[in-house]
């Protein structure tokens, strides 16, 4: 009898707790702001700090274009700056805070690069400020992770099922040490 009045117990628990999380999650809302491109684009990657986000988009001819934005409170989205890279086929990013940015690259040759960008605040000017290039990987998207707002992993395919995983820091002078 006491299993059967333990196993209804945790069966009460589980349900309100169910119920709960389901009343939290319906009164998220979607605010009212947007953008739409005019480019034709292929794959993007975003991340954001804070009320700036940063956008890696790939054109169909592997050219990435990055671009920022500013997120306002009431949620409207203004398209602050871009800058045009080279070829890559593939691209992801984080950023490690609201003026620091770090893109990860599968080049044309496959080979991996890592930049380091600063954020303008307030005009989000996006300026390359060090990169690193590195061994030859698989054709996969890699990973990114930021760990602090000065250092980053990064994880790729480096072929047969293998996998590396790579930290790296910035410092104050966007040094990129692995």
């Amino acid at each position: 009898m006491k299993n059967f009045k333990f196993f209804f117990q945790l069966f009460a628990l589980v349900v309100f707790c169910f119920a709960t999380t389901i009343s939290h999650a319906q009164s998220v809302q979607l605010l009212p702001g947007s953008t739409i491109t005019t480019h034709d684009y292929e794959t993007a990657a975003a991340d954001g700090a804070e009320n700036v986000s940063l956008v890696a988009f790939q054109k169909p001819s592997s050219q990435i274009r990055l671009a920022s934005y500013f997120i306002s409170s009431t949620g409207s989205v203004d398209l602050q700056n871009t800058l045009d890279l080279g070829n890559a086929k593939q691209a992801n990013l984080t950023m490690l805070s609201t003026t620091r940015a770090v893109l990860v690259q599968i080049l044309t040759d496959n080979k991996l690069k890592v930049m380091v960008f600063k954020i303008g605040l307030g005009n989000g000017n996006i300026e390359e400020k060090a990169s690193w290039i590195g061994p030859v990987v698989n054709n996969i998207k890699p990973a990114i992770v930021k760990r602090s707002v000065s250092s980053f992993a990064v994880g790729v395919s480096i072929g047969a099922g293998n996998f590396r995983l790579t930290t790296f820091t910035v410092d104050p002078n966007s040094n990129i040490y692995k």
